[in-house]
């Protein structure tokens, strides 16, 4: 069972909230609001239409070498890269150590339930994300993107199993 907190998944958080952007309906946004910096949103119609289509793909876990960056189809024009890097490794940490466990003894961790109800549930992959309350969705029929609540809970972990 491989438990990820993709790095382009909190960019891309970061990059709806500084660019003020839709993405898809029922996604929340971050649970701890970034930073932006200096960041302005780029006169470009198709923005939010892109922004949807990296994050889809990056949650299905569908990127590959050769696939366009978010960077490519994206821009780094109007982005605050030093506030972007701080806010994305400060919250992939936090969540690494804080809810994943990272550095704690196993019995003090919920990883080792959460990995055999996952595998249980038919799940070969977890991501965790930074994204406010509860949120679930099987993006693919291996692979499940949760909230940090949806993960930390019994109760919710339970409801997000069942998604199918």
């Amino acid at each position: 069972m491989e438990f990820d907190v993709p790095g382009t998944l909190v960019q891309l958080l970061f990059i709806r909230a500084a660019w003020d952007l839709d993405g898809p309906p029922g996604l929340p946004g971050p649970s701890s609001p970034p930073a932006t910096g200096t960041s302005t949103r780029p006169d470009s119609a198709d923005l939010d239409a892109a922004w949807s289509e990296l994050w889809w793909t990056a949650a299905r876990g569908e990127h590959t070498s050769d696939a366009p960056s978010w960077q490519t189809v994206l821009g780094v024009a109007g982005l605050d890269m030093d506030a972007l890097r701080e806010w994305s490794n400060a919250t992939r940490q936090r969540i690494n150590a804080d809810v994943l466990g990272q550095g704690r003894p196993p019995q003090s961790s919920t990883l080792a339930s959460r990995t055999h109800s996952g595998e249980a549930a038919g799940l070969s992959s977890i991501v965790i994300l930074p994204i406010d309350g509860w949120y679930a969705a099987r993006v693919t029929p291996h692979r499940l993107v949760v909230s940090e609540t949806t993960y930390a809970d019994d109760t919710t972990w339970a409801e997000a199993l069942a998604i199918q």
